[in-house]
C-alpha cells in the first residue's frame, strides 16, 4: 500500500516537473521572438 502511495507521489512529481520545464522553455521562446 504505502510503495503505491509513493510511486503516484513521484509520478505526480515527475508530471509537475515537466510541464513546469515546458512552461519555460515555451517562456524563453516568447522572450526570443
Amino acid at each position: 500500500m504505502a510503495y503505491r502511495r509513493c510511486f503516484r507521489f513521484v509520478s505526480l512529481a515527475f508530471v509537475s516537473y515537466r510541464a513546469f520545464v515546458l512552461n519555460q522553455r515555451i517562456y524563453q521562446l516568447d522572450a526570443t521572438k
